[in-house]
């Protein structure tokens, strides 16, 4: 990959900045410093390993079909969703966010296809169906058809969600994103970070990508095959969930 990108900047294809970064990511993957090696467990160590895992860490998807399986989501792990458009991903997603804050995880929701206003709005949506509201429908919202009187109950809803809900959730659309390659996504999700824990006290506990296929569009990699875009991306993901931010 590395001469791939030299022999790209040798023939003018690419801009100087994107082949540095390219290799620099490139060049941070290929390293094996003395503290991965020290660490490294063997077989031996699997009881421990298996001792060790605290299962009351895993946070509820709220779905119980799948939380009575798994017992919900462990930390670390990569969940995928699949379903066809308009099955309903984002909703689940939403339910999911929801739930993790309810149990006092902070979300940072990049959101590709649905913007900022839309994603808080099904998030409020959400919040108004906890029990102590009327309820009120995100097309409402996005359509700006509230009836009369639903004006005041929003600001009590937005209020209590911000107030009393013990996680947060701080939206990334793609007006937020600098740069739609990794180094833009990391500046990105790493802001979101910073703000959770000026906010909250601690940072970001759970990343959303919604949706994956979406990244094929993105970065310096979009004229290469999609399919091996998205894949990138999703390896890049996976190191995220074992290292988030570089942060251990």
């Amino acid at each position: 990959r590395i001469m791939n990108n030299i022999q790209q900047l040798s023939n003018g294809d690419k801009n100087i900045t994107d082949i540095v970064d390219n290799i620099t990511n490139e060049v941070n993957r290929l390293k094996i410093t003395d503290d991965s090696v020290v660490n490294n467990l063997t077989v031996a160590d699997v009881t421990k390993l298996y001792n060790d895992e605290d299962i009351t860490s895993r946070f509820k998807t709220g779905l119980e079909p799948i939380d009575n399986v798994c017992g919900g989501i462990p930390e670390g792990a990569v969940v995928v969703i699949m379903g066809g458009t308009g099955s309903f991903k984002t909703m689940t997603t939403t339910n999911i966010c929801y739930n993790a804050m309810t149990e006092g995880k902070n979300v940072c929701y990049l959101s590709l296809e649905v913007s900022q206003k839309h994603m808080y709005y099904n998030l409020v949506s959400r919040h108004s169906r906890c029990g102590r509201f009327n309820g009120i429908e995100h097309k409402d919202l996005k359509n700006k058809t509230l009836k009369e009187g639903q004006l005041e109950e929003l600001k009590s809803i937005s209020d209590d969600l911000m107030n009393n809900v013990k996680g947060k959730c701080i939206v990334i659309d793609e007006s937020l994103i600098d740069r739609f390659d990794i180094s833009g996504f990391e500046k990105a999700i790493s802001n979101a970070d910073k703000q959770l824990n000026t906010i909250d006290g601690h940072g970001v506990d759970i990343l959303v990508v919604d949706h994956a296929q979406l990244l094929k569009f993105n970065g310096n990699i979009k004229l290469q095959d999609p399919y091996a875009v998205v894949n990138y991306y999703v390896s890049w993901l996976r190191q995220q969930s074992l290292n988030f931010l570089k942060q251990n």
